[in-house]
């Protein structure tokens, strides 16, 4: 039923097109046109993309970023929300790429315009409103106290949690504008892993620059903090590992994510692990 009235909705909008579907995420879904256009939908009680062409189009008239990334337009056909955005070539990143399968030069240009592409939008956070025109509430507070509790049940995590979150609380770390959701679904390649673009901007928020790195895999990470520190930005560790802990809290609190929380558990314990380890 649900199909059907979509097809109905975007036969309306964009008469005589075919659609070929590229994936869905836990709240959206995307297809690709035949005329070269990507076609977003989700739940209208999900929002709508107002926001992230507003930020996008903000962005664009303050100096843009490195890679490509869209200029969308959105509307609503109750009960759905819409995005359209010019297809910019590639797909998106598999997620159990080995960075050993690729060429050392594609592996440096691809970490290189990528890493350019996070400084340009720490950048485009320096202009003026741009803090208005991004600005988010989040309720860090509450969000803390339901990791307290969830964690009571791990001992040997808790204290490490605890420590953790006092040696950040001395952190007076700079607030830069950050990719809110930086995973390979993301990050757009063409088929010689050569960076085509970012999707997905519509919660970038003020945070230390650390942020864009908590959900990324390990080899990416490590190959962007090179980069980073050759450029003289120095990465702070602590920083870094709130966020990493933070990141894995967030899912590990999902009923949904029950059956993984074991996984989710090992890789919370080895990150606190490497947090000890820093502090010597």
């Amino acid at each position: 039923m649900m199909k059907k009235l979509i097809a109905r909705y975007l036969n309306k909008k964009f008469p005589n097109e075919t659609y070929t579907p590229i994936g869905s995420g836990r709240k959206s879904s995307a297809f690709r046109t035949d005329s070269g256009k990507i076609i977003r939908f989700k739940s209208l009680w999900r929002g709508t993309y107002q926001k992230e062409a507003k930020i996008l189009r903000f962005i664009r008239q303050n100096g843009g970023i490195e890679c490509e990334y869209p200029t969308i337009e959105a509307f609503t056909m109750f009960p759905f929300a819409f995005s359209v955005h010019n297809d910019f070539g590639g797909d998106v990143a598999r997620q159990d790429l080995n960075l050993d399968e690729l060429a050392p030069e594609v592996h440096k240009e691809f970490i290189c315009k990528l890493t350019k592409s996070l400084i340009d939008l720490q950048e485009v956070g320096k202009k003026p409103n741009a803090r208005k025109i991004i600005k988010r509430k989040k309720l860090l507070f509450l969000r803390q106290i339901r990791y307290f509790f969830f964690l009571l049940q791990k001992k040997s995590i808790f204290w490490k949690w605890l420590k953790l979150q006092r040696a950040y609380a001395k952190k007076r770390p700079p607030l830069v504008l950050t990719h809110n959701d930086l995973h390979f679904r993301n990050i757009i390649v063409d088929d010689d892993f050569n960076l085509v673009g970012l999707i997905d901007f519509e919660n970038i928020l003020f945070r230390p620059f650390e942020y864009n790195l908590r959900i990324l895999n390990h080899p990416i990470r490590d190959s962007i903090i090179d980069y980073w520190e050759q450029t003289g930005i120095e990465v702070d560790k602590t920083v870094l590992c709130f966020y990493r802990v933070e990141s894995l809290l967030s899912r590990m609190i999902k009923p949904s994510n029950r059956k993984i929380r074991p996984l989710l558990f090992r890789e919370l314990d080895e990150v606190l692990d490497e947090f000890i380890l820093s502090q010597g």
